[in-house]
């Protein structure tokens, strides 16, 4: 094979665009990244013109491409994040903004739908994030809806406009079928219920598409924006949290993976689809690999609110200065809680539910606060683990496989370890969404054969923590008073909230 031939991998994230050119063993060649701003005009909202998606990635290939000349790129492959939409005309440009999947004006209706009805969870795995808020645009924007003939996430836009494809080019990579809100995800199909419960024609849903699939070809004009030739294949990756599951080898039932990012999930591998419709704490989401489901639970936007505390209470070594004070601080933050949802509960669905810190004193100081905020995302997960052998008896994880800018932190895996009494494993560094991503590509090219073998290849261990005895016992009892809390401040969340969704109404929003 000739060496110079790589796999581009691109990865539309929520705060930038990430583009890295791998040989087919998984090598780092060159990479790029491209930061993307949010706009909140107002509490909720959170958005972008969707051209600045396109823009991010045609630079970020571009700034991939020269730094590996000579180089022929077989595929590109694309993920993205997952719940955003744009809606888009007849020629595949958008008619509205990206609605990234930290905008919440459709919030209400999904809590509303998913109270009322849990057969949305029944059919879709999830609750609903595209369908929603195209529900919302067509109610507050009839103009502009009118003109749409198409739906797509943010991958799956910068997809249609790099190929200069139409609107019934439109996709949907299966990982994320279940964010749509319209389709029996175990069917692959469009559910005309789903359809008539949120007032959405079926012709607005894309198709579902699988891992690997060439949905179209560079054009020319977007060969001259990022370097790389005419008719190079588009392929279909999942979306970002099952793309990197996929990087780091999570091909297997009983393999757990651990993204630490913009926001923190784990998903536990398995062979059944095993909705929570009941209490509604996880979600599960069909894998890259066929026959196989990811369990997941989902905390939102927590790397955001790392960030927040980082600019609110400010110190003069940034995050590496935090990390050293908080490690010196005990397990349990000498009793201080933090609950880390800023950008409200995902799993479950609760958009009231807020940030808070409970049990705090005159003792407590900036390095209690963060060591909280982490262990509360430890939480969490011993909350997610709990439902998962509720609804799936089998599910047990052996080890934890941890990818994304938080395994960085080794205080944070050391502390998720010791809550869960598990073995965190650390990877070999690598960009395991972008791997993903051009381990698609690879398939799409015909120059890897096949996705599992090649991802299960590439993945390799550099460390393991190992969960102590002492620390999981005093975490234990926390964890217990931290699912309290939820009983005890349900009330007061909903009431601030409702205060919140008010004052934005009263503003004109």
């Amino acid at each position: 094979m000739d060496a110079k031939v790589l796999l581009a991998g691109l990865d539309v994230g929520t705060s930038a665009t990430k583009a890295c050119f791998f040989t087919p063993d998984g090598t780092v060649v060159s990479q790029a990244t491209v930061p993307v701003t949010l706009e909140h005009p107002t509490p909720g909202f959170a958005e972008q013109p969707a051209e600045v998606l396109v823009t991010s990635a045609c630079e970020a290939l571009a700034a991939a491409a020269r730094q590996s000349p000579g180089s022929t790129v077989a595929a590109i492959g694309l993920t993205g994040q997952m719940g955003g939409l744009v809606l888009v005309d007849s020629d595949g440009r958008a008619v509205s903004p990206h609605l990234s999947w930290l905008d919440a004006r459709a919030a209400p209706s999904i809590e509303r739908a998913v109270t009322r009805d849990p057969r949305l969870l029944s059919l879709g795995g999830l609750p609903p994030y595209l369908a929603p808020k195209a529900a919302w645009w067509k109610r507050e924007h009839p103009s502009e809806f009118g003109q749409a003939r198409g739906m797509v996430m943010a991958a799956g836009y910068v997809a249609l406009r790099l190929g200069e494809a139409r609107a019934e080019d439109s996709f949907v990579d299966r990982s994320a079928s279940g964010f749509v809100g319209l389709y029996d995800v175990v069917a692959g199909e469009v559910s005309t219920e789903l359809c008539e419960l949120w007032g959405i024609p079926a012709s607005l849903a894309p198709r579902v598409a699988a891992a690997g699939e060439v949905s179209g070809r560079l054009s020319r004009s977007a060969a001259d924006r990022t370097g790389i030739r005419a008719g190079t294949s588009l392929v279909v990756a999942p979306g970002d949290g099952p793309c990197g599951w996929l990087g780091v080898g999570a091909v297997r039932p009983g393999l757990t993976v651990d993204t630490a990012g913009t926001s923190d999930h784990i998903g536990m591998c398995g062979e059944r689809f095993a909705p929570d419709a009941h209490d509604q704490v996880l979600i599960c989401l069909p894998s890259a690999v066929e026959r196989l489901w990811h369990l997941q639970g989902f905390t939102n936007g927590t790397g955001l609110t790392h960030r927040w505390f980082l600019d609110g209470f400010p110190g003069e070594g940034g995050f590496e200065e935090l990390e050293i004070l908080a490690e010196r601080v005990p397990a349990g933050s000498e009793e201080l809680i933090a609950i880390p949802h800023f950008g409200g509960r995902v799993c479950p669905y609760e958009p009231a539910v807020s940030g808070a810190f409970v049990g705090l004193t005159w003792r407590h100081r900036r390095e209690h606060l963060y060591r909280a905020l982490l262990e509360s995302v430890a939480y969490e997960y011993a909350c997610y683990l709990e439902a998962a052998r509720r609804v799936d008896p089998d599910a047990a994880p052996s080890e934890v496989r941890v990818i994304g800018g938080g395994a960085d932190s080794s205080l944070w895996t050391r502390i998720k370890a010791d809550v869960l009494g598990v073995p965190f494993v650390l990877m070999e560094e690598r960009n395991y969404t972008v791997w993903g991503a051009a381990l698609c590509a690879g398939v799409g090219a015909g120059v890897l054969d096949d996705l599992s073998a090649s991802a299960e290849a590439a993945a390799h261990v550099r460390a393991i923590v190992e969960p102590r005895a002492e620390a999981t016992e005093v975490y234990r009892g926390l964890v217990a008073v931290y699912k309290e809390l939820y009983d005890s401040l349900g009330g007061p969340f909903r009431t601030l909230w409702e205060r919140r969704q008010q004052s934005s109404q009263r503003a004109g929003f």
